[in-house]
């Protein structure tokens, strides 16, 4: 009876593993999803903002170092646009807080400080952002098509300073809130659903003044799903080459000369991030993201020594609420 069972107890313990590979198989491809991150019609989203850079800037033997950091708040207000097809998102900051620290000097300033100008320095100019709005049109595809009022803002920012038109017009140009409001959303390729493990290309251009436009391009990867201070998110992962497209070319044309002068150019440039996307209300809820650039050139005195300078930039946005517009 052995030697018959034998067969039998085999042929039901190899459909017992089959059946167990396949549940495994079923569970690697459990969760797919379509990412297609947008501002809904009716909703009211917060947002906090934060940039981190640390940077040294090395001439020869000379050394200079400078960190800087900027959290804004910023409200974005999701309505339907009057064709009834487009939507549009009224933006607005309702806090900003920066500090700046170069060689021995130390700057602060939070907007919702009682004595938010003591040691603001130049960084009071970002107090004029508070309470500012402009207006982002989105069509059905969600993508970015206009920017409304934002010639009136820049007016009000400019306010006769023109160290901190210059600045403004950096941030807040129609070509930079365009890319800002359009490469923040994460999505996968129109309408395909990825499962965990499965990944898909992005590109990005990222302003960086005073220095020039960089791209960005890299792959999305999707981890699975976990747990995020209790909301079930989707994990996604990014990694990225950066690399220098031109050098600045805004500002006077001798500001132009000298950063052509400079010949500079990415020695090293690495992007890392993780997002942490919530599929019930297409949002990101974290986005943590790190840049690693190392940027090399020629100091334009004439003299024909070189520059380096290493740069770290943290970037995170977070979302603190979301709520229906009453």
């Amino acid at each position: 009876m052995l030697f018959v069972a034998a067969p039998i107890i085999v042929k039901r313990l190899i459909v017992f593993a089959l059946s167990i590979a396949a549940l495994a198989l079923q569970s690697s491809a459990e969760e797919p999803l379509v990412f297609k991150q947008q501002y809904k019609a009716g909703q009211r989203y917060h947002q906090t903002m934060s940039v981190k850079q640390e940077m040294e800037l090395l001439f020869g033997a000379e050394k200079h170092t400078r960190e800087t950091a900027t959290a804004m708040g910023m409200i974005a207000t999701a309505t339907q646009h009057e064709n009834g097809r487009s939507k549009r998102v009224a933006v607005k900051y309702d806090r900003v807080v920066a500090s700046v620290a170069a060689d021995d000097q130390k700057f602060s300033f939070d907007s919702s400080a009682t004595q938010a100008t003591a040691n603001a320095g130049p960084l009071l100019a970002y107090s004029r952002i508070v309470g500012q709005e402009f207006k982002v049109i989105f069509d059905e595809q969600d993508q970015v098509t206009d920017v409304e009022n934002l010639e009136a803002v820049m007016e009000k920012l400019s306010s006769g300073d023109p160290a901190g038109k210059d600045m403004f017009e950096q941030l807040f140009s129609r070509e930079a809130v365009k890319q800002m409001m359009q490469q923040a959303a994460l999505r996968s390729p129109a309408g395909k659903l990825i499962i965990p493990g499965g990944n898909w290309p992005f590109f990005q251009e990222l302003a960086m003044p005073g220095i020039g436009k960089l791209k960005i391009s890299g792959f999305y990867t999707y981890k699975g799903l976990v747990d995020r201070g209790g909301i079930k998110c989707a994990e996604v992962k990014a990694s990225a080459e950066i690399k220098l497209d031109k050098a600045l070319e805004a500002g006077t044309e001798n500001d132009g000369n000298r950063m052509r002068q400079m010949q500079l150019n990415i020695e090293e440039g690495k992007m890392e991030g993780t997002i942490y996307y919530d599929p019930a209300i297409d949002f990101a809820r974290e986005v943590e993201e790190t840049h690693h650039i190392t940027l090399t050139g020629k100091i334009p005195d004439g003299s024909g020594n070189r520059l380096r300078m290493p740069m770290k930039q943290t970037i995170g946005v977070k979302l603190d609420s979301v709520e229906a517009i009453k």
